[in-house]
């Protein structure tokens, strides 16, 4: 099951943007940040992006979330444990 509820203050979270390609670029980007802050990086894949956060989270002792949404955050640790079970 999803764990949803609300980073706190120094968190780090994973947030999709929508952009205008150039031809031949991705259309999302995903920004790193914490609350309460200016985004701090943009990446231009999802996996990349979660690694980043999750080694983030995991060196200063925080949680990574991904907004699923403008209120709406699923804690990324949980999110990836469910997509490798349902995956097999």
């Amino acid at each position: 099951m999803t764990t949803r509820g609300a980073p706190a203050g120094g968190d780090v979270i994973v947030r999709p943007k929508i952009v205008r390609p150039k031809p031949g670029d991705t259309p999302v980007v995903y920004l790193l940040g914490t609350p309460g802050s200016p985004d701090q990086f943009i990446l231009r894949n999802r996996d990349e992006a979660f690694a980043r956060a999750l080694s983030y989270a995991r060196y200063h002792h925080v949680r990574a979330w991904f907004a699923n949404g403008h209120n709406d955050f699923v804690l990324l640790e949980a999110s990836l444990v469910e997509m490798k079970r349902s995956t097999g």
